[in-house]
C-alpha cells in the first residue's frame, strides 16, 4: 500500500517528491551502520563512485589471486627443482657404488694375481 500525501504535504510537490522525504526521513532515523552511503544518494557521481569503489575491489581481488597463482607456480617450480636435485643424486650414488664395487673387485683380482 502506497502510502498518500497529506494536503499540506500535497501542496506543489509530487507523490514522488513526497515518497523520497519520507524516504530519507526513515533512512535517517536508522542507524548509521544501516544507512545508504551518501554516494549512493548523488545520482550519477554516486554512480561513479560507487563503480569506481566495486572496481578498486575487483582489482585488489584479483592481484591477491595474482599472488597466489604466482606462489603456487613457485611451490611447483621448487618441487620439480628438489624432484630432479634427488634424481641426480641417486643417480650419482649409483654411479659411485658401480664404481667402487668395480675398483673392489679389481682389487680382488690384482690381489689373487699377485698372491698366485
Amino acid at each position: 500500500r502506497v502510502p498518500t500525501p497529506r494536503s499540506s504535504d500535497a501542496s506543489g510537490r509530487s507523490i514522488w517528491t513526497f515518497l523520497s522525504t519520507k524516504l530519507s526521513n526513515f533512512q535517517n532515523s536508522l542507524p548509521p551502520t544501516c544507512r545508504v552511503p551518501t554516494h549512493q544518494k548523488l545520482g550519477e557521481d554516486g554512480i561513479r563512485k560507487t563503480a569506481s569503489m566495486i572496481a578498486r575491489e575487483v582489482m585488489r581481488f584479483w592481484s591477491q589471486v595474482d599472488k597466489l597463482v604466482q606462489h603456487r607456480r613457485a611451490l611447483q617450480d621448487e618441487e620439480e627443482q628438489r624432484r630432479k636435485r634427488s634424481q641426480h643424486l641417486d643417480l650419482l650414488v649409483n654411479k659411485t657404488e658401480q664404481f667402487s664395487k668395480l675398483i673392489a673387485a679389481d682389487m680382488q683380482g690384482a690381489d689373487t694375481s699377485e698372491a698366485g
